[in-house]
């Protein structure tokens, strides 16, 4: 059986942010079925290439295509369809409760706020998933760090996209719903969709990830499997510290 051909395509992508060329020459597919991590230092390059791949930055050089068609020639509510993104952060004012925000994700089906039945129960379905649902009539402003973080996913979830991208979509969630969104990720990779998820954490990375890309500098340093990247030699190469021997993704300062 041959496999899935890529949905997602980037490259030779070069990207510039306040005129400085985040990233150089970046190449990799996503698959359907596959959950792809970005791992890198700070400052590598890992949140400009998940904005550019759902092409909320525009290419200097290069090019991101879905299925075959540039990502900035796709109109945006048919972008939307495609590709969820779900950033760090939100910027979302106040006034918003969390039904409303995640409901933002259905606008791409019908340009409202979701109001018959069938969005209704995406909405539901998306919170149930992110173990949010009791959250639903709270203000979006009060929400906690990690609370926000769910909720934003359950708006990228509420869109129903075959392909979701996610920048650090763990980092400020406690142990019991870090592990449940991992968990999350990967039965959505097994029911076919496309996952590209930056993350920090490499035991995570390890544990997730079909296949790992570590950038640094804005460049692909390596690529393939969890494996291959996560070694002794990339990681100092990359973070400059050295793995424990016999200690899984334990790490030392370099000298200590």
């Amino acid at each position: 059986m041959n496999a899935p051909g890529p949905v997602l395509t980037i490259e030779a992508l070069s990207v510039v942010r306040a005129g400085r060329e985040v990233l150089h020459g970046i190449s990799l597919s996503l698959r359907a079925g596959q959950v792809q991590v970005l791992i890198g230092p700070n400052g590598s390059g890992k949140s400009s290439l998940a904005m550019a791949a759902c092409g909320l930055l525009p290419p200097a050089a290069g090019a991101v295509t879905v299925g075959g068609v540039a990502i900035t020639r796709l109109a945006p509510r048919m972008r939307a369809r495609l590709v969820a993104y779900v950033p760090q952060r939100s910027e979302l004012g106040s006034g918003l409760s969390v039904e409303q925000v995640v409901a933002m994700g259905r606008f791409a089906h019908d340009g409202a706020w979701g109001r018959d039945a069938s969005h209704h129960q995406a909405i539901r379905e998306a919170l149930m998933q992110v173990d949010a649902l009791e959250l639903a009539r709270r203000p979006f402003t009060e929400l906690s760090g990690g609370e926000t973080q769910r909720v934003l996913i359950a708006r990228a979830l509420a869109t129903s996209a075959s392909i979701l991208i996610l920048d650090e979509p763990s980092s400020a969630l406690d142990v019991a719903h870090r592990l449940g969104i991992l968990r999350l990720l990967r039965r959505l990779a097994g029911a076919g969709k496309a996952v590209l998820v930056a993350l920090h954490d490499l035991t995570e990375a390890t544990q997730l990830a079909d296949q790992v890309v570590l950038l640094h500098a804005g460049r692909i340093l390596a690529q393939g499997s969890p494996q291959e990247v996560i070694s002794p030699g990339n990681v100092r190469s990359a973070y400059g510290v050295t793995l424990l021997p016999g200690a899984g993704y334990g790490y030392a300062l370099d000298g200590c």
